[in-house]
């Protein structure tokens, strides 16, 4: 349904300009005492509002795409929080804390239009630091499993010994 809402959105907007060239192509046609004054700026009104639709068309995709994520993230979240507690659910909430946080960068790199070179190398650099910390926090959590197993096997053997 919110599909569909949008999709009626960006139609409507696309019929909207699209008719606005369109008339002004028309009239650019028909219209045989256009100066070349008035030409020019009918074909200049015509750019900038190729322009203006396309900048409004990546402003609603940019819309479209941050509530897709709300939600998904919403829904990972129930995910999440149905898990039984334990390593499994751990490991899982390490990877989604940086996978989200390395996926908003990545956004903020694709749709910042005003950055400069040295910033996105920057956000590059930090996108590549923060995979590299959720390797590590991962296996952090996965030794300290392996630890926790081997102690509690140990414990077993001790006392399977003992009879």
């Amino acid at each position: 349904m919110i599909q569909n809402s949008w999709d009626k959105q960006i139609a409507e907007t696309q019929a909207n300009y699209t008719r606005q060239i369109q008339d002004l192509k028309h009239q650019l046609k028909t219209e045989q005492d256009l100066t070349q004054k008035g030409k020019e700026a009918i074909n200049s009104t015509i750019l900038l509002l190729t322009q203006k639709r396309d900048q409004d068309l990546k402003e609603m995709a940019d819309k479209m795409n941050a509530e897709q994520l709300t939600m998904d993230r919403t829904s990972e979240d129930i995910l999440i929080s149905l898990m039984q507690d334990g390593f499994d659910k751990e490991r899982t909430l390490i990877q989604v804390d940086y996978n989200r946080k390395i996926e908003d960068l990545r956004i903020r790199l694709e749709t910042e239009r005003d950055l400069t070179l040295q910033q996105k190398e920057q956000l590059l650099k930090d996108m590549e630091g923060m995979e590299s910390q959720k390797n590590m926090a991962i296996q952090k959590l996965t030794d300290q499993n392996n630890i926790n197993i081997l102690m509690r096997t140990s414990k077993l053997f001790k006392i399977d010994l003992r009879l």
